[in-house]
């Protein structure tokens, strides 16, 4: 992630205030510290107290408008091209989730900690190196992301309070569930992942998941993993700058015994084998 511009704002005015604007290339961080504001932004409009996180995408226009006579907020616009970011159907249900939930969960409030840590490292000496800020904010940023994807993986899944739970709203709710699931795994499919961890981000029993993810896909969620990350092999096989052990990094394995042994079932060559039979011939 790299910080192309951020402000860390407190402003106290009766007036009404409001900002705004639309970045073409680059997503938006907007924290809330305090405060109340409304948020228009992709044809919603959100209103709610601090704290709150909104993350707003490229290419469309926003207006956030002050409600209260005090508040605090902090902006980033960031380039996301490399790092595992929450897709658009996550951010759109991230930020609708803002101001409504009532009883604050072990990990929204660690969001919302991450993110004063986030504001008080661009008030210390830190921002005097923009470099060290922005490596401790990224760091500090992967870890809201994850808990951002993970809070609405659990949102969608789990029934609201108070309301009747038809058959069709409990599959349309697992079905959502396993979209975000797929998408987890395909920003992070270079990590080491266990079934285990698959069936925690969507709180699930690991036998469970299996059958409802194969009902879905036709394949088991470790299948569908490695799917992603073979497909993603053989991109990185045509750059010959690349060995072999370099890939096995990039794609998530943990030796190049697995990794080769897994391309041979999958392809029916070994990736060195593979590599030479794409070579363009005399």
């Amino acid at each position: 992630m790299l910080i192309r511009k951020h402000g860390n704002i407190t402003m106290s005015s009766p007036q009404m205030y409001s900002s705004g604007g639309i970045h073409p290339y680059h997503h938006e961080i907007l924290y809330i510290s305090s405060g109340e504001v409304e948020l228009s932004w992709q044809n919603y409009v959100y209103k709610a107290s601090g704290p709150v996180l909104f993350l707003l995408t490229p290419n469309t226009p926003h207006q956030l408008i002050k409600l209260s006579t005090q508040y605090s907020f902090l902006f980033m616009e960031v380039d996301i091209e490399h790092d595992p970011f929450p897709n658009l159907n996550e951010i759109i249900h991230w930020n609708a989730m803002q101001g409504q939930l009532s009883v604050p969960s072990y990990g929204l409030t660690s969001v919302f900690q991450t993110m004063n840590l986030i504001r008080n490292h661009f008030e210390s000496e830190l921002s005097e190196n923009s470099g060290l800020l922005n490596q401790l904010v990224s760091t500090e940023m992967f870890k809201v992301t994850m808990l951002v994807r993970h809070l609405v993986a659990y949102s969608l899944y789990t029934p609201q309070a108070g309301k009747q739970n038809s058959d069709s709203s409990s599959t349309h709710s697992v079905d959502e569930a396993l979209e975000l699931l797929m998408h987890f795994m395909e920003s992070y499919y270079r990590e080491d992942i266990t079934l285990q961890d698959l069936a925690d981000q969507i709180h699930l029993n690991s036998s469970y998941l299996i059958r409802i993810f194969k009902q879905k896909t036709g394949m088991t969620p470790i299948q569908y993993l490695n799917h992603l990350r073979m497909n993603a092999a053989i991109n990185h096989l045509s750059n010959h700058n690349l060995s072999i052990q370099d890939i096995v990094k990039l794609t998530g394995y943990q030796n190049i015994h697995y990794f080769s042994r897994a391309f041979k079932k999958t392809f029916g060559v070994s990736p060195s084998q593979w590599r030479l039979l794409q070579e363009p011939k005399d």
